[in-house]
């Protein structure tokens, strides 16, 4: 490990890279065993519930709900030219790939996703991107057609792929040799591996790692490729259905370049510190744009991963200090302007560090915290316990006053004493009921402002 590379981790509060790491993993896991139907395990449709948002529910909303400075999250889009492959393509080896199709239709990869996901060539399959509806997002009906054929890689990264073929049987006899002669057996074999299986390559294609990586021999029907759509297809299809349900948060998003510094910064950190703070919902006036931004991305570049995610660290920093001495650059690096932060008293930085989150609502309660909050008492964690006794340690302090169903705040001791040795009390039932653990700390004991909000 680099001497700075435990340095990069603190630079921002969320990073999502997606990209080929993403979709790959998926190819593996995608499918939800509680949805029994088929447009449930579609690539798309299964990668934005497993994958991005997880199966960690609770998890995403302490997250998003935390008291504090807003979440910021930053997204690293891969653009490279790979990202226009099936996710069963390891390392954009198109040889290895097609070498271990045989017999027409038998491929290792292809046929446990197919597999896993419970593929039904009987099911018309929806388009993997049907749009956010907001914007000028009305999806891609064209990507792909059910009902036509297209040859591998014909489709680039556009978003209106013209198929190669109207029907099986044209696709076959455009592609078979002496179909019906003496060939007829490879012609048949094409039309059921495309009829069951939803690809068929021909024996004799081969294909290559560089270059031009269009090849009609092996041909993809429209509907299969609707359930396992390239990359590019999947990736801006769940990054927008992201960015539409935000909510809480600040969000960016950079992507690959071919630029000198490798990385363009998309949207910078949106909305400002004081409108987030004022607003909660502020970010829903940038959804748009940013989903406008995404659907234009192109997908040509090499894949400068390590200079991206250097990049959007120094964004997320708001001076040359850390990258001159700590990681050793010295004065005489180039700093991408386009990445600079900002300063911390900036409204539009990065990063909204020290600001406090806005009230979730008009009832919030202000209470102030005891005057010795450092450490928590021991009996602290019996404070939100229905009819709960607590053991004290010996000496131990003594027992606080009764709360009221009012205040529902109890009041610490003002001295210790040494006796008794053993302390008990016991709340009252309007209390809510919670375990009761004596490690466990008082709601205001993390905190030092004068005013918590409960």
């Amino acid at each position: 490990m680099h001497s700075w590379t435990s340095h990069l981790r603190p630079l921002s509060a969320a990073l999502l890279v997606l990209g080929a790491a993403g979709t790959a993993f998926a190819a593996t896991k995608l499918g939800n065993a509680g949805e029994d139907t088929a447009a449930c395990c579609q690539l798309t449709t299964s990668l934005i519930q497993d994958v991005l948002r997880g199966k960690d529910a609770a998890g995403d909303e302490r997250f998003f709900s935390t008291e504090g400075a807003p979440p910021n999250i930053h997204f690293l889009i891969d653009t490279s030219g790979s990202m226009r492959e099936l996710a069963q393509i390891s390392n954009s080896n198109h040889v290895e790939f097609f070498n271990n199709t045989s017999n027409g239709c038998v491929n290792a990869r292809l046929d446990a996703f197919q597999a896993a996901n419970n593929w039904n060539p009987g099911f018309a399959y929806p388009i993997p991107d049907p749009g956010t509806g907001l914007g000028s997002d009305n999806g891609f009906p064209l990507l792909f057609q059910d009902s036509k054929f297209y040859g591998y890689m014909y489709w680039a990264d556009v978003s209106d792929p013209e198929p190669q073929w109207n029907t099986r049987e044209e696709a076959c006899q455009s592609q078979v040799p002496d179909w019906n002669t003496t060939r007829g057996a490879d012609y048949t074999q094409c039309l059921s591996c495309l009829n069951t299986k939803g690809y068929y390559k021909l024996p004799e294609a081969e294909a290559v790692n560089s270059g031009d990586l269009l090849n009609p021999n092996f041909i993809l029907w429209g509907r299969f490729l609707n359930f396992n759509p390239p990359k590019y297809v999947t990736a801006r299809a769940v990054l927008k259905q992201v960015i539409k349900d935000l909510r809480r948060v600040r969000a960016g998003y950079s992507y690959f370049s071919n630029n000198a510094v490798s990385t363009e910064l998309g949207q910078r950190q949106n909305p400002s510190c004081d409108q987030i703070i004022q607003n909660a919902s502020a970010f829903d006036n940038n959804r748009a744009s940013y989903i406008n931004g995404i659907n234009g991305l192109t997908f040509t570049t090499g894949t400068p991963l390590a200079r991206s995610l250097l990049n959007v660290g120094y964004y997320f920093t708001s001076a040359n200090d850390v990258y001159e001495t700590q990681f050793g650059f010295g004065t005489g690096y180039s700093y991408p302007n386009d990445f600079r932060g900002g300063s911390l008293s900036s409204q539009g930085r990065a990063a909204c560090v020290g600001a406090a989150r806005p009230p979730r609502s008009s009832s919030s309660r202000t209470v102030s915290p005891p005057a010795t909050a450092s450490r928590p008492p021991w009996w602290a964690s019996c404070a939100r316990s229905t009819a709960a006794t607590c053991t004290a340690p010996t000496p131990c302090r003594a027992a606080p006053a009764r709360p009221t169903c009012a205040t529902r705040a109890p009041t610490p001791p003002t001295s210790p004493t040494t006796t008794p040795t053993t302390c008990s009390m016991t709340w009252p039932s309007c209390w809510p009921t919670t375990t009761c653990r004596r490690t466990r700390r008082p709601w205001w004991a993390t905190s030092t402002p004068t005013a918590l909000r409960r």
